[in-house]
């Protein structure tokens, strides 16, 4: 409240009245107070002396404690009940007196303006405004904003991933997702960028043998043979971001969790992502752990639109992948030579959310060879439907853009 004498909806007094100098000065000055501020003030407004003593220690214990272990969400959705609550309870009395008089028209009204709250501060923007609007614009098209695909292609006809979108890779069991995931998790490390991956299927040791083989060039005989001299020695580019693998259990891990470690990296350990990859969105849960997944339209739509929210609320690309059904493969193994989001499993509201999405081709026969083709089935910024071929090298986890591409299709 911006009145001193209005009444408090604080059950402690002494704490209501360190937030009302805490608004009115951020209000003010667009930043909290020092504390040295925050005493004079103390000072000027109370005359008790035992008073001021209480609420000077009691500022110092707020301020001294740690805060990292409360989610900024709950705690907002907590103030909004909390004010809602108040609103409603004053409204009632008001509704009371309004019965009294007999003006029953107005009951509704009264009702509903109590409990419309709105925290958010974020009110949108003109598109008269060109101070904002054209930088937006050029980071959009700028080849240092936003995430590469590891491909010029992809890169030129797709554009570069953009933070707050969210990118889905489709494809068979055992059709390289997590290779793939990891490819485009290199690709932004070489760029310096820091990439979080979390894996609910490949362990650590796994996924680190793959991003070393990839990064390094070695095949898994040749890592063992690797001194720690020569990791060293790679490693040592400043070129080079990092690459982070956090291993959490099939179907535990929700994006409130995802949330909750990014924001544990940033407090402890000053990390930030640049891309977030999530391995893969099928064991993936929702925040609501009991919500029901027999309905796995509306089930893995929530859980896509959750991980969307993640690329929002720490403003980076996330990516992430799903299955292809049986109906996406070949007759001799392999995908069939065109797929199509239709072959999506479990869930179309996958593809509804996402920004964009490729899909893992490879028949029988390139598998034999090596050869993969990423078919753009969803571009939500521009050209989709074409397809830009690669060639997988297992035995060093390299994917390589093919000289060539399948020039029968759009």
């Amino acid at each position: 409240t911006t009145n001193w004498q209005k009444h408090s909806l604080f059950n402690n007094k002494y704490l209501q009245f360190l937030v009302n100098i805490c608004y009115a000065y951020s209000n003010a000055y667009k930043k909290m107070p020092a504390e040295k501020t925050v005493f004079s003030m103390i000072e000027k407004k109370i005359t008790d002396e035992f008073e001021k003593n209480k609420i000077k220690k009691l500022f110092q214990e707020l301020k001294n404690e740690d805060y990292s272990q409360y989610s900024p969400e709950y705690l907002k959705d907590v103030a909004v009940d909390f004010i809602k609550r108040e609103r409603a309870i004053e409204a009632h009395y008001k509704c009371e007196a309004e019965i009294q008089k007999g003006n029953y028209d107005n009951l509704d009204k009264i009702m509903r303006e109590a409990i419309n709250v709105n925290l958010e501060k974020d009110l949108g923007v003109s598109i008269k405004n060109v101070k904002e609007i054209l930088p937006a614009i050029q980071e959009v098209h700028d080849d240092k904003e936003g995430c590469t695909w590891g491909s010029t292609t992809l890169d030129q006809k797709v554009g570069r991933i953009q933070k707050g979108e969210l990118g889905v890779i489709a494809g068979l069991p055992g059709a390289g997702k997590t290779a793939w995931l990891g490819h485009f998790g290199m690709a932004s490390m070489k760029e310096k960028k820091n990439v979080a991956i979390f894996s609910f299927e490949v362990n650590k040791q796994r996924l680190a043998t793959r991003v070393w083989k990839a990064l390094l060039g070695k095949s898994t005989l040749e890592l063992l043979n690797l001194t720690e001299e020569e990791a060293e020695q790679t490693f040592s580019d400043p070129c080079l971001g990092d690459l982070r693998i956090i291993n959490r259990p099939a179907n535990t891990c929700s994006a409130n969790d995802i949330s909750a470690i990014l924001h544990d990296l940033e407090t402890y350990e000053n990390w930030k992502p640049d891309l977030i990859i999530v391995d893969y969105l099928l064991i993936t849960s929702t925040n609501d752990k009991r919500k029901d997944s027999s309905d796995t339209y509306k089930y893995y739509k929530t859980v896509t639109e959750e991980l969307r929210n993640v690329a929002v609320e720490f403003q980076c690309p996330v990516l992430t992948a799903c299955q292809l059904n049986r109906e996406a493969m070949g007759e001799k193994g392999g995908s069939k030579k065109v797929v199509t989001s239709k072959d999506i499993s479990e869930s179309r509201g996958v593809l509804d959310t996402a920004d964009y999405l490729f899909i893992i081709e490879q028949t029988e026969e390139e598998k034999t060879d090596g050869i993969y083709r990423l078919r753009v089935d969803k571009n939500r910024n521009g050209d989709n439907g074409f397809v830009v071929g690669f060639n997988m090298n297992w035995n060093t986890m390299t994917i390589k853009e093919a000289p060539s591409v399948d020039k029968s299709k759009k």
